[in-house]
């Protein structure tokens, strides 16, 4: 059966990235928290000067934890669904103050608990303090330039 799948699928297969599960995740929380009156560009606008839709500043917050996270070694000790589920998870609960347990979309489809991504979370505080970090002393990275709403976003609630 396996071969068969593997012919029918003309044997293109790829390794699914952080990226790649963030995408599913999202879309399937994104609309829940919408619909649960959690995630409003009334909300967003009080909170962090927001534009029109708070989903896409999540989606580029999320996006960019993945990709700083890339040039830590430390990163590889996650499974890429975990970070993925801890990604969105810390940028809801960081900036939306959404507690996990409000997140049942995700937690159902990734099977993660808040306990399982805990390592997660604390690996994500390091890199967001780590990129202000280096920000402050003149050696910022590439990706806070290019995710700069994001960073300015994180920073802003993180911070000050």
């Amino acid at each position: 059966a396996e071969r068969a799948l593997l012919r029918e699928l003309d044997y293109y297969l790829y390794h699914p990235t952080s990226s790649s599960f963030s995408s599913a995740y999202l879309s399937v929380t994104l609309p829940h928290l919408k619909s649960e009156g959690f995630v409003s560009s009334t909300t967003a606008n009080d909170a962090n000067s927001w534009e029109d839709d708070p989903c896409e500043e999540i989606t580029e917050i999320v996006d960019y934890l993945l990709e700083a996270s890339v040039v830590s070694h430390a990163s590889l000790e996650f499974p890429p669904s975990a970070a993925a589920a801890a990604a969105i998870g810390y940028t809801l609960s960081k900036v939306y103050d959404v507690p996990w347990q409000q997140l049942a979309p995700l937690h159902k489809l990734s099977g993660y608990t808040e306990e399982d991504v805990r390592k997660v979370f604390d690996f994500f505080d390091k890199l967001v303090s780590d990129a202000y970090d280096s920000e402050e002393h003149g050696r910022g990275l590439h990706v806070n330039d290019k995710y700069s709403n994001a960073t300015s976003i994180l920073w802003r609630k993180l911070f000050f």
